[in-house]
């Protein structure tokens, strides 16, 4: 009971923390760093928080045959599937494999296989308006 408590106790401060800077007077005396991380990082922390206040709320109840009428879950475990999807799926973007190829496209990365177009400079128009597009690999491209 008492963990249930505190676990609703800093999910309620940290959206709390979250629901003041986002207001515009607040969000605008803030730099860019500090407002993507607190946006970001403790929204993520607010949610966890959140919902493990559910899950410990509900962890005795969703397995009583008596909360499920009608054959249907009770409504505090089906608050839980987003949260949960959005808690896993974080937990795979931080896995090595995504979270570098993740960070790359962040600073701007692209592919080395992009199709690249050209002008070319020995074909005339048509008097219809085509015009004839090269592409890089040799295929032509008609518009």
């Amino acid at each position: 009971m008492e963990i249930y408590l505190s676990l609703g106790v800093l999910a309620l401060g940290t959206l709390s923390l979250l629901a003041v800077t986002s207001l515009p007077s607040i969000a605008n005396s803030l730099n860019w760093r500090e407002f993507s991380f607190v946006q970001s990082s403790l929204g993520f922390v607010a949610l966890v928080l959140s919902t493990l206040h559910t899950l410990t709320y509900g962890w005795t109840r969703a397995f009583e045959e008596s909360r499920y009428k009608f054959y249907l879950p009770p409504t505090f475990t089906l608050t839980l599937l987003v949260p949960c999807v959005v808690i896993l799926a974080k937990a795979l973007f931080l896995l090595p494999c995504i979270s570098r190829r993740l960070a790359r496209i962040r600073r701007g990365w692209e592919r080395e296989s992009t199709i690249k177009f050209t002008l070319p400079t020995d074909h005339a128009l048509s008097p219809l308006g085509f015009l004839f597009l090269v592409v890089q690999s040799g295929i032509t491209v008609c518009k």
